[in-house]
């Protein structure tokens, strides 16, 4: 029997004093966040793709833990990816690409926490070593992973913590994949989740097992059709508990998935949930407690869902109403005091110009009361549900943002 979810709806109001809800103006065409970490003094380093699709221009802006706008500064030569602070907390590391034609360069760029840069490294595997996934080992050094479309190559490399190169490795099973998450477990081995595409364009899910030295201990292919693992985490000393999004038999949208493995890649039992429309878990957080704080992707809103640890029965689940069409939904963070932060990136429906979204709940999903939203987008046009009536002063008028139906309607008199 599949859970029951039930679904309760946060309804964000026109001017956003309900809660930290913000969007970014960083230039005059397209800024995508891509990654954030907390800083220990409470500030926010939000990592920026300045001018998506056109330049090739990292940034950082710096933001209160309210949200309020501190300082900006770009580092032009690559697109960021991912971000994380130095084991001793001292260093923001960025990790991201230097892109051409059919080939690209892995960048780590290390600054202080003020920006100030302090190395910036290279690193060639491939022809394509473009990052796609990033995270920082026990030991304060990297593991990083990313494949070479369209060839069949995926490639793995570790660094120490000076970002020297301990090894590097190649896999070719030639089809095409790439890895989506990474975990290290206990004896310092990975078990990395990757999706593949077979000769009809069916997405698969495909597991890898690597020692510390990242020989292949273990290469599994689950036959799980049109099922794509986003993000995993490990339930208890002998399982994986693995989130992402499938498309079930005969169905047209994608849904909510849920699959518990074993560390031998043995599929313990697998769940989907129904919302209603096109949905994924995208992210996921382990609580002080032992629970589960999932994001997820509602059909171009951001959502929460919260998770027993214990048995992964869903206890509830929050949807958040965004300006527009979230169309990439980014990455969620615990913050120190036990609030969660998200950055994601909309666009209105009438344009194709990209706007950085950031927004804080504290721990039971609650917007944490702030100002209203800075850099708002003025509405291009205005829907009238009726227009004035001269015999009739006290009549009332419904209207709504044109291309954000799902903002909620202003009354006007």
């Amino acid at each position: 029997m599949k859970p029951v979810i039930i679904i309760i709806l946060l309804i964000l109001c026109a001017t956003y004093t309900l809660g930290w809800y913000r969007s970014y103006n960083l230039s005059e065409i397209n800024d995508v966040f891509k990654d954030f970490i907390e800083l220990p003094d409470t500030r926010l380093a939000w990592i920026v793709d300045l001018s998506f699709y056109t330049t090739q221009t990292a940034g950082i802006l710096w933001t209160t833990a309210g949200g309020d706008s501190l300082e900006t500064i770009d580092y032009y030569g690559f697109k960021p990816w991912f971000s994380e602070l130095t084991d001793d907390s001292m260093y923001i590391v960025i990790v991201g690409c230097e892109s051409f034609v059919d080939s690209a360069t892995t960048i780590l760029l290390k600054t202080d926490l003020d920006g100030n840069i302090v190395s910036l490294q290279r690193y060639r595997i491939i022809e394509d070593t473009d990052p796609f996934i990033f995270t920082l080992c026990p030991d304060g050094g990297y593991l990083l992973g990313g494949y070479d479309y369209p060839d069949t190559r995926i490639w793995f490399l570790r660094l120490d913590v000076e970002g020297e190169s301990e090894w590097t490795r190649i896999f070719d099973w030639d089809v095409f994949c790439g890895p989506s998450e990474v975990l290290i477990a206990p004896d310092n081995t990975f078990y990395i989740f990757c999706v593949w595409w077979d000769s009809l364009w069916v997405e698969r899910p495909l597991f890898v097992h690597l020692s510390s030295s990242g020989d292949s201990l273990r290469v599994a292919w689950p036959s799980l059709d049109n099922t794509v693992p986003y993000t995993a985490i490990f339930s208890g000393d002998s399982a994986i508990c693995l989130f992402g999004k499938k498309l079930p038999e005969g169905a047209f949208l994608y849904v909510p998935w849920v699959c518990l493995i074993d560390t031998a890649f043995n599929i313990l039992w697998e769940r989907t949930y129904n919302f209603g429309v096109e949905s994924s878990f995208y992210d996921i957080e382990k609580l002080p407690n032992g629970n589960l704080m999932v994001a997820c992707d509602i059909y171009e809103d951001l959502g929460l869902a919260y998770f027993d640890g214990l048995n992964l029965d869903t206890l509830w689940t929050l949807r958040y109403f965004t300006p527009g069409s979230v169309e990439t939904p980014g990455n969620m963070r615990r913050l120190a005091n036990g609030d969660f932060a998200f950055s994601s990136n909309y666009k209105l429906v009438s344009t194709t110009r990209y706007h950085p979204l950031a927004m804080r709940v504290d721990s039971l999903g609650n917007h944490v009361p702030s100002s209203i939203e800075e850099f708002a987008p003025l509405p291009e046009k205005l829907d009238f549900s009726t227009y004035p009536n001269p015999f009739n002063s006290a009549i009332t008028i419904s209207f709504c943002q044109a291309g954000t139906p799902d903002l909620p309607v202003g009354q006007a008199s």
